[in-house]
């Protein structure tokens, strides 16, 4: 954990405006600007992985080499809980005075709230033992993030992702971020619910567990894929008792039958790969297709989606051509670590080892470099690689690839890239056109449901404009999906410095 926050430290760091960024110049400015005293050797230990840097240290860096505010230190947040210190540090630099936290309470109910915002009033609510809201206030502010979850992007995503991570576990906040889940998920109209839902796997206990397994058996068409790949993440840290097991059989064999190669087949797969060996040898014979059990053996003992030779050799190609037209100062020498990341945010059998990967990817100076690369991949002949780089294009900087984008977006000769390529300009900081939204609307009667979702999508996140006019439209199913995202809201991005 410790030589990835170092990783992103160090690229950040060099990557930036060499007058501030240059090693000398960094340590002055650590001091004056900061506060933080440090000399050379400090910082070599930080930005290896040697010493973890404070979080304080991590917001200093955000600063100085001009990244979004909050940005590292969610991604660094995430990484602490997944696989370092279970407890990361709660405070962060400097209470927080009770006028300040006025004025964040009044973001959040404006909707005005940034994620370095949404960071800091989680990380003052949960510092003591015990906080005290009005019931109300506590559903204010839970219902607010979870519908700010469902339309942020990149690192407006990662910091809302973070903050209600750091609401669920903490005792006092836990039974109204639950009941907030509950209320959420359960909307019949619901339209996006991956990272709502995802939130689940945090949570041990039957009540965690019982709402997920009732949502995966609800016939919700956008909750099927999602909580799939949620009981995955469960099973993987062995928070299901002994009483569930006939469920997740069910699941696994059901997914790996219904969707081997696909989205759907990737969260079976990984559920199944995590069962213990009775319950393994069961999907096991259960599967019907040879080359599905194969899958499934090759990747519990490989730990990884694809065979070895072709994850090397795929991300070994696009780490190393991101690096090489990168920024000059990380030209040098090969990045073993930003092979590893690549390689791991597109293959590895673990969601969360995946996720962690792409937001550390995203938050890093290769994020506009690898966009072009990914997308190459996306739109190839193989469907199942293009899957993978289009789940992790997700978490990138696309901004220079939006003109291809949306000539994929609009080319219906492939309707399942079609589909992918819609979701992803959903997530663009520039609106449909008028032109393009009249398109995009029409195809909300493909005959594909996927094709439908992802139109809907689009349109959705991006504004009110295209949405408005389809809230009375005469399939009701339509109509109900643009009244929730009206209520919803656009596509949320954080504010670019400077």
């Amino acid at each position: 954990m410790s030589q990835r926050i170092g990783w992103l430290l160090a690229t950040s760091r060099l990557a930036g405006d060499q007058e501030t960024c240059a090693r000398e110049s960094f340590v002055a400015a650590l001091a004056q600007q900061h506060g933080i005293q440090v000399d050379r050797t400090r910082i070599s230990r930080w930005e290896s992985g040697q010493h973890t840097a404070p979080e304080r240290t991590v917001q200093a860096y955000e600063a100085l080499v001009g990244a979004v505010p909050g940005s590292f230190l969610a991604v660094t947040r995430g990484l602490a809980r997944a696989f370092g210190d279970a407890s990361p540090a709660r405070r962060l630099p400097g209470p927080e005075p009770a006028g300040d936290l006025d004025r964040l309470f009044e973001d959040v109910d404006a909707g005005h709230a940034s994620g370095a915002q949404w960071l800091g009033l989680a990380v003052e609510l949960t510092h003591y033992e015990r906080v005290y809201l009005h019931p109300s206030t506590w559903q204010a502010v839970c219902r607010a993030l979870l519908h700010e979850l469902a339309r942020a992007v990149g690192p407006a995503y990662v910091a809302r992702y973070e903050t209600a991570t750091m609401l669920l576990l903490q005792p006092e906040s836990q039974r109204h971020m639950l009941r907030a889940l509950g209320e959420y998920c359960t909307d019949p109209h619901l339209q996006v619910g991956h990272g709502a839902v995802s939130l689940l796997a945090q949570v041990r206990g039957d009540q965690a567990s019982d709402l997920l397994v009732r949502l995966h058996y609800s016939g919700h068409p956008t909750l099927g894929p999602v909580t799939s790949g949620v009981l995955a993440a469960k099973a993987s840290r062995q928070q299901f008792s002994e009483d569930y097991r006939d469920v997740l059989v069910r699941a696994a064999i059901h997914g790996l039958r219904r969707a081997e190669g696909t989205p759907h087949g990737v969260n079976a797969l990984e559920l199944a790969a995590h069962l213990p060996e009775p319950a393994f040898d069961v999907v096991l014979g259960a599967l019907r297709s040879e080359s599905a059990r194969t899958w499934l053996v090759k990747s519990r003992a490989t730990r990884e989606l694809v065979a070895p030779s072709v994850a090397r050799q795929v991300s070994q190609r696009i780490a190393d051509r991101a690096q090489s037209v990168g920024p000059r100062a990380l030209r040098d020498d090969p990045d073993p670590m930003l092979r590893r990341l690549v390689r791991e945010g597109l293959f590895h059998l673990l969601k969360v080892r995946r996720r962690h990967a792409a937001h550390l990817l995203g938050a890093s100076p290769y994020s506009r470099t690898l966009a072009p690369l990914l997308l190459d991949l996306a739109c190839g002949p193989d469907e199942f690689l293009a899957d993978r780089a289009w789940s992790l294009l997700s978490s990138l900087d696309c901004t220079e690839v939006r003109d291809r984008v949306r000539v994929a977006a609009l080319d219906h000769r492939r309707p399942w890239v079609q589909g992918r390529a819609l979701t992803q300009l959903g997530r663009d900081r520039h609106p449909l056109s008028d032109d393009d939204a009249t398109t995009v609307t029409r195809l909300l009667g493909a005959p594909r449901a996927d094709l439908r979702y992802a139109a809907m999508f689009a349109l959705g996140m991006s504004g009110a404009d295209h949405v408005l006019p389809l809230t009375t439209h005469a399939d009701e199913a339509v109509a109900a999906a643009a009244r929730w995202w009206l209520r919803t809201g656009p596509a949320l991005h954080e504010a670019l410095p400077g």
